[in-house]
């Protein structure tokens, strides 16, 4: 059945042939489709209820998240009162505010949203009976999305799978906490980063389904690129101190333009990868001059927040960006009916682009200063530089100074040993442990770790920089998850978007088309200096544009192309399916411990310790934060045994641990101040479980000491056994 044809009506008559093969075959697949979409339901609202409990430790900000999302959603689904488009809107406003890395606040409280969309977006379309012939998905496209899912899910299975089954089992509901808010540092980072990988496609799938819901998205995206403006110019205001974010972001620097972002890096890539949608602000008809010039002139702060955040990748990307923008305006404004490119629109849009910077750099050099007079000096210009005019509050030559100062240090530490290719090779170091089928998803921060404890490990010879969370690079994390068959199907997938956004924007002049296709390359161009998915916020504006890709016709390519596709699909899936054993038989990375001749590989591999966090030093000492109930094996007839009490608040509020042995409760600890106790248990031959549970658990962040987002209970050292 073609797409868009509606199915018939199940009628007395067109109910004779139902016991014919071909009828029996049609209604397994409509039960197979309902099953997968009951199965993501359940999966979705399984997000939703774990991530609650977290946002209630987050603050303030976090609790209005959690109260007004499902308000918002709630009077969109159950009300109708708001149409589904309009709240997609609002979610997408928001992303800027939520630029933050995965364990952050912030990002629980976007990935909550994210989940409540996803719901909004299956509930709203379950309603309105748009079923599966009415709302069809790129199957090639989907095809190649669930392959990469797939290949992510299995490659979990080098996890030591009983470890985490029984973590899992004693610290319950913690459990989920300890996985949306783990560092990178620890395995089960990669657990939050397949959820998350799951959640995000979901909501493409469900974007894709729900086209007539929202009218193919157009206002949506819009959204992304008026979401881009508002950022920078407040940004701008923060950086002349006519505003502070800095109570808000947390940022590591104050000396560039980081608008609501902790890092400039993620401000400058989330500009451009939404630029590019200013082309469906162009493209109103009868817009008057003075429209068009304010158009440009946004486009100009913006490009002077992008400057003055002083990121590397973003200045290398942006004239990119801006070249393919050129080409995308020039064409539109050719009265004709299907778009068309020659030599002479990129001639004409490369000696744009130059134009377009110098004046950004004008508006900083001649506007700076009057912004200025209102706010601070610009960074890293010295109170007593003698090559400065200190009295003059217009001086250009304080701003030349200052872009000549951020321009040079650009440079050099784009030369020096810490540059990103000695990142780039640490990541390739890491992913030749395992070059076919990779390491595990997600898994370069903690997999760096641990061989940088190796110390004849290849990684530990070649490393500069150490362990860092991510390679900087979008195919290398791709390669270290999912080896060359993961870069693979992430190339053809992002390949694919490419060429249908691109045929359609050619055969129907389809201007969100074209924007999104020069949005995923600007992506990927500027994934070259940074990881695509480390910031979830922008990893969803990945998923956004797959959502909205799949919404397209597979007949916008050529029926060779297509069937091409359609066999390396099916390749693709024997091969994903065919990892599965390899998996396992790499299962706790064995064959990194034979090729380094090391007992231990994964962290705390030595303990047996179950429903803790991974060790930490505190005082000098090794311990380990129970996150709740916990237990450990131990062997000996006597064990000593330190206990650490975390919780400030305890002289208000005791904090009481029962200890048991094999089961049998034979002490209680009590604390009525944070401090150290240590025990002395006589146990008896053989090997014994130890087992505490603590009374309350204690949450940093509440406590407004740290941003640590865990519910702590007591913290264990090191077990002393002696006969």
């Amino acid at each position: 059945m073609r797409p868009g044809i509606k199915m018939p009506l199940l009628t007395s008559e067109s109910n004779q042939h139902s016991g014919s093969p071909k009828n029996r075959v049609s209604g397994l697949s409509m039960l197979s489709k309902r099953m997968l979409d009951n199965l993501s339901l359940v999966f979705i609202t399984a997000n939703i209820l774990l991530l609650v409990p977290d946002l209630i430790y987050c603050g303030k900000l976090t609790i209005i998240i959690a109260v007004g999302a499902p308000l918002l959603f709630c009077l969109a689904v159950f009300t109708s009162l708001l149409s589904l488009e309009r709240v997609l809107v609002i979610f997408v406003l928001a992303f800027p505010l939520l630029g933050f890395q995965p364990y952050d606040r912030h990002s629980l409280a976007f990935e909550y949203m994210a989940a409540l969309a996803t719901f909004s977006m299956h509930v709203m379309r379950m309603r309105r009976g748009l079923r599966q012939s009415e709302t069809p998905v790129n199957g090639a496209l989907s095809g190649l999305l669930v392959c990469y899912i797939l290949l992510s899910v299995f490659s979990l299975l080098m996890l030591p799978i009983s470890r985490i089954i029984n973590d899992a089992i004693v610290m319950k509901l913690n459990f989920t906490s300890r996985m949306f808010s783990i560092f990178p540092t620890e395995f089960n980072y990669s657990l939050a980063g397949v959820d998350r990988l799951i959640l995000f496609s979901l909501f493409a799938f469900e974007f894709a389904k729900a086209g007539k819901l929202i009218r193919h998205g157009r206002t949506i995206f819009l959204a992304l690129f008026w979401g881009t403006v508002y950022s920078a110019f407040i940004g701008l205001l923060d950086f002349y101190n006519v505003l502070s974010l800095n109570w808000y972001r947390l940022a590591e620097r104050s000396d560039v333009v980081n608008a609501f972002f902790s890092n400039m890096g993620w401000l400058a890539h989330y500009i451009n990868i939404t630029v590019p949608f200013v082309i469906l602000a162009f493209i109103k008809k009868g817009r008057h001059i003075a429209a068009t010039m304010g158009l440009f002139g946004i486009l100009i702060v913006i490009e002077v927040a992008l400057f003055l955040s002083g990121a590397r990748a973003g200045w290398v990307t942006y004239p990119i960006v801006l070249i393919l923008c050129w080409v995308a305006f020039i064409s539109l404004s050719q009265e004709q009916k299907h778009f068309s490119f020659s030599l002479r629109t990129l001639i004409k849009a490369v000696l744009l682009m130059p134009i377009t910077i110098a004046v950004s750099i004008a508006f900083i050099v001649y506007l700076s200063p009057i912004i200025e007079e209102r706010g601070h000096k610009p960074p890293n210009i010295q109170q007593n530089d003698p090559n400065v005019q200190q009295n003059d509050p217009n001086s250009m030559q304080k701003i030349i100074t200052t872009m000549d100062e951020q321009a040079s240090a650009t440079i050099k530490r784009s030369l020096d040993t810490g540059s990103r290719t000695s990142t780039w090779n640490d990541g390739i170091h890491v992913g030749m442990e395992s070059p076919i089928v990779g390491l595990g998803y997600d898994s370069y921060g903690w997999q760096a770790k641990n061989l940088d404890k190796i110390v004849h490990s290849d990684f530990k010879k070649g490393t500069i920089l150490g362990t860092m969370d991510t390679p900087h690079n979008t195919l290398i994390q791709v390669f270290v998850s999912g080896g060359i068959i993961g870069v693979i199907l992430w190339c053809l997938l992002i390949a694919y978007i490419i060429a249908v956004c691109l045929a359609d924007a050619v055969k129907n002049k389809n201007y969100l088309s074209l924007a999104v296709a020069i949005s995923m390359v600007s992506a990927h161009i500027h994934g070259f200096f940074q990881d695509l998915q480390y910031v979830p916020m922008i990893w969803m504006v990945i998923f956004l544009e797959i959502g909205y890709a799949m919404s397209l016709e597979t007949a916008l390519l050529p029926q060779r192309l297509n069937n091409v596709v359609r066999k390396f699909i099916v390749c693709a899936f024997i091969a994903v399916t065919a990892t599965i054993p390899i998996y396992l038989h790499l299962s706790s990375y064995r064959f990194i411990k034979d090729k380094y001749g090391v007992n231990t590989y994964m962290p705390d591999e030595d303990q047996h310790r179950y429903g803790f966090y991974s060790s930490e030093i505190i005082g000098g000492s090794r311990y380990w934060y129970s996150g709740g109930d916990a237990y450990m094996d131990v062997k000996g007839d006597n064990v000593e045994i330190p206990f650490l009490c975390p919780h400030l608040d305890a002289d208000k509020k005791p904090v009481t641990a029962t200890i048991s042995i094999d089961g049998k409760p034979i002490d209680l600890l009590i604390f009525s101040k944070p401090g150290k106790l240590t025990r002395t248990y006589h146990v008896g031959a053989g090997t014994h479980r130890v087992g505490i549970k603590v009374s309350r658990l204690w949450n940093p962040i509440m406590a407004k000491v740290s941003q640590d987002l865990r519910n702590l209970g007591l913290a264990v050292g090191e077990v002393r056994c002696w006969k």
